[in-house]
């Protein structure tokens, strides 16, 4: 048999034919990732990958901020639970600058902070393209996110962005009062917040049914009802008693 059909018949790792290419804890590494981005550089059927859980470092950050520097067919990233510093952020927010493809991007869980983040916050206001960013569970500090929000002013896509409740009710509320310009800007509304209204609405729909399905049982008559006004008490005390006296008067005849 000879080596290319060998090569045919071998599994292959990843597809790069597909749509979607799903690694999430496969234990990639940084060797392949830097192969994979290599390959993604240049790839135009990729739109979906997910790295999430592969204890990638900034080993790999320079190969995946040259990727989404070169590749326009990308719309999907998940970066979470990996080891990805200020470092490796600085250089993948630079090519978000002209990045024109990707939508959706997750780092949910790296180590990085305030100046990865705020890397992130100026090259938002050059992207058009993002519209969901995921940075729960990362070294993000108070004063971060208020540095975030200021630079998200001038950001006109994001409409989905997730973050650290360790902020505080009230900063992430101020925030999500930013984003929610985008939606009425371009008349959309991130599908997050879409299900979770459809939810809410059928819940309500279902309550709505119940309450008028609902018939309350009438209470039972009472065996002896009290008078309703002084007159009516005074004249039923004064009738049962002349009832009585009269039953004693017969009864004394006889």
């Amino acid at each position: 048999m000879s080596n290319r059909q060998n090569e045919e018949k071998a599994p292959k790792l990843v597809d790069l034919k597909a749509a979607y290419i799903n690694l999430k804890s496969c234990g990639v590494g940084d060797e392949v990732t830097v192969c994979l981005c290599d390959a993604l550089a240049v790839n135009q059927c990729v739109t979906d990958i997910d790295l999430s859980g592969n204890n990638i470092t900034d080993v790999a950050g320079d190969a995946l901020a040259a990727m989404l520097l070169r590749n326009r067919y990308l719309k999907y990233l998940n970066l979470s639970k990996n080891h990805l510093t200020d470092l490796s952020i600085r250089s993948i927010a630079a090519s978000l600058r002209s990045n024109a493809a990707l939508c959706v991007l997750s780092f949910a869980g790296n180590p990085f902070g305030d100046i990865g983040v705020g890397e992130l916050g100026r090259a938002l206001q050059y992207n058009t393209a993002l519209q969901e960013l995921v940075l729960q569970d990362c070294h993000l500090t108070f004063e971060g996110a208020v540095t975030l929000s200021e630079h998200l002013r001038f950001n006109k896509s994001i409409i989905y962005l997730s973050l650290p409740f360790h902020l505080g009710y009230r900063l992430i509320a101020e925030i999500q009062k930013i984003i929610r310009r985008n939606w009425a800007r371009e008349e959309r509304i991130p599908s997050r917040v879409v299900e979770f209204t459809k939810a809410r609405k059928r819940q309500i729909d279902k309550l709505e049914l119940c309450r008028k399905a609902w018939k309350p049982t009438p209470p039972p008559e009472p065996c002896f009802r009290l008078p309703s006004s002084r007159s009516q008490w005074t004249d039923s005390v004064l009738g049962t008693t002349m009832t009585y006296l009269h039953l004693l008067d017969k009864k004394r005849k006889t």
